[in-house]
């Protein structure tokens, strides 16, 4: 009964460490997917993104990525300065939705 006891015992911890350790692999990813920004049809230099989050990640996690996105985007299409005007969260698939307005320098 010991042995069968133990034996026990190993598997669950050896399961109970798996499952943690997928856990906090996967808590603080986030992903574009290759999805690249959508330009808003009716306000001019506003587009839209998402960031697809996995595990624990929350809105700081998206937040950091999405910042990040927006200064290759800005750098890449020449723009000066953004706005983040609307952040919205779904839950399945999980992602946070950005609707972001991005200025451009003056012009000579």
């Amino acid at each position: 009964m010991t042995q069968q006891f133990l034996r026990f015992f190993r598997v669950l911890a050896v399961a109970s460490f798996a499952v943690l350790s997928a856990a906090l692999i996967t808590a603080c990813t986030t992903a574009t997917y290759g999805q690249s920004f959508l330009r808003d049809e009716q306000i001019s230099d506003q587009y839209r993104f998402k960031i697809y989050v996995g595990g624990f990640s929350g809105p700081d996690t998206a937040d950091e990525r999405a910042r990040s996105e927006i200064k290759d985007f800005m750098a890449k299409e020449r723009y000066v300065g953004y706005q983040i005007v609307d952040r919205r969260h779904n839950f399945i698939p999980s992602y946070y939705e950005y609707m972001v307005r991005f200025t451009r320098g003056a012009r000579n």
